[in-house]
């Protein structure tokens, strides 16, 4: 067997060995010192940056409101809760967004920064409430089936939008300006009807047929105020679609048969309505 030599450095080569080794530490100490550098005057900068008096924020008079049609500035303004003075650059748009979108008034909301000159964009989307939410126990007239009225309710009162969002209706009453109150009302424990209101109110708002109130007390038989008369669904359900087609191919029923010989539609089978005339 045969036995390789060993190879063996001089003095030379070790020497050589060890200024390369040296030369290396002393360029990886100067890089990390160099990173560290420019680190530090990065930073520096940022923290100079931040305290300019130039991107500070220093009143509300710096945020611009946009797309708001009923809510004043001032309202949009006051909704994003700012200390004052504030940095433009720590504030963070998305999270802006965010918390006006979760008020009860803002449906959408987009917030921008603008540095030339320092202010700060708003863009909201209002809430357009498309019912009056009534309690269980308010009372109606007799026969039209009618809310008798909303003045001893109001602290119990509520608004809702399309996607089932809710508006405590004193506070909407009582801004400056409000577009118009809607016309359709809901009679009911709102907790009981929220999750199904998107679906419903989608399909109702298809309907030819005027629709003034909408009373889900009980959930098994839901009951439609509208311009034929009372009209008896039975409980929500994937049948809905098909109803308000029947009640659309019933709209010139008071003319055909008279309104005062209906007491109610009864639509819970669409294929088979019914007409309950009042007793003789």
């Amino acid at each position: 067997m045969r036995v390789e030599p060993l190879n063996v450095l001089s003095s030379d080569d070790i020497d050589d060995r060890r200024r390369q080794l040296r030369r290396q530490r002393s360029l990886h100490r100067w890089r990390n010192g160099a990173r560290f550098v420019v680190l530090a005057a990065f930073t520096a900068g940022a923290i100079a940056l931040i305290r300019q008096p130039g991107w500070t924020l220093n009143d509300a008079s710096a945020i611009k409101v946009s797309g708001n049609r009923w809510l004043p500035d001032e309202a949009v303004q006051a909704l994003l809760d700012l200390n004052y003075p504030q940095s433009l650059l720590r504030l963070d748009p998305n999270e802006l967004a965010q918390h006006l979108s979760q008020s009860e008034t803002i449906a959408d909301a987009r917030v921008y920064r603008e540095l030339m000159p320092p202010a700060l964009k708003v863009w909201v989307q209002e809430r357009q409430p498309v019912a009056i939410a009534y309690p269980a126990n308010t009372p109606v007239v007799s026969g039209s089936m009618a809310i008798a009225g909303r003045g001893q309710f109001e602290d119990r009162l509520g608004l809702i939008d399309a996607s089932g969002q809710w508006m405590t209706y004193k506070d909407y009453v009582d801004r400056p300006q409000m577009p118009p109150l809607p016309t359709l009302a809901t009679l009911g424990n709102y907790d009981e009807y929220k999750e199904r209101w998107p679906e419903v109110y989608a399909e109702l708002s298809l309907s030819s047929v005027q629709i003034a109130q909408i009373d889900w007390r009980d959930p098994r038989n839901i009951i439609l105020s509208t311009e034929i008369g009372s009209v008896h669904l039975g409980p929500i359900g994937p049948r809905l679609p098909e109803q308000i087609i029947a009640l659309d191919r019933l709209r010139n029923l008071p003319q055909q048969v008279g309104a005062d010989r209906i007491l109610y539609v009864d639509l819970s089978d669409p294929r088979a309505p019914y007409v309950q005339a009042p007793s003789p």
